[in-house]
């Protein structure tokens, strides 16, 4: 004889459990001899039984779990990009790399709500070599513009992985899902 938990959290075999434990249910037989096989099982929407899965159900509950952890990772996958930034070609053509993580897009924000208010004056931008680029206003108001591009283009392309992800019908379909 098993008590298995209402809670979900497993079963107890013998010996039977104290009175302060959460509501269970018996179980013998048959039912105790599968679940003691490790024969997946769930209880019913009532509690008040178990039933036993089907391989779909399975498969079913397995694309579920595989979906929800896709859409993390396509989460990490935008953070990453994000983090890394993106290459830029400066006034003076020469190429940088913009970072985009947190602390350079609260700089980014601040110099270019500067440089709104002073679209002929001088604003100097470091990229990720510390490389000093000179710019005017405008110039730094296009750089922010890029950047904003830059995100918004990194959302686009998570949301349209994870709209994939959710019409996906089978596990291979959403392992095949990557940022690449």
């Amino acid at each position: 004889m098993i008590y298995l938990f209402k809670d979900g959290s497993g079963y107890q075999t013998f010996p039977e459990p104290g009175p302060d434990s959460k509501p269970y249910l018996t179980l013998d037989g048959v039912a105790e001899q599968r679940i003691l096989a490790d024969e997946p099982y769930r209880l019913t929407n009532d509690g008040n039984a178990v039933e036993f899965l089907t391989p779909q159900e399975i498969e079913a509950d397995r694309l579920v779990e595989v979906k929800a952890a896709r859409r993390l990772e396509i989460d990490g996958w935008r953070s990453a990009a994000e983090r890394d930034g993106f290459t830029h070609t400066f006034p003076n053509d020469v190429p940088g790399t913009v970072q985009t993580r947190e602390r350079d897009l609260a700089n980014i924000t601040g110099l270019v709500l500067a440089a709104q208010t002073d679209l002929q004056g001088t604003f100097y931008f470091r990229d990720e070599a510390n490389v000093t680029h000179t710019l005017t206003g405008a110039e730094m108001v296009s750089l922010g513009n890029a950047v904003q591009a830059f995100i918004s283009g990194n959302y686009a392309r998570a949301w349209s992985l994870k709209d994939a992800v959710n019409t996906a019908t089978t596990v291979a379909e959403v392992d095949a899902i990557t940022w690449e």
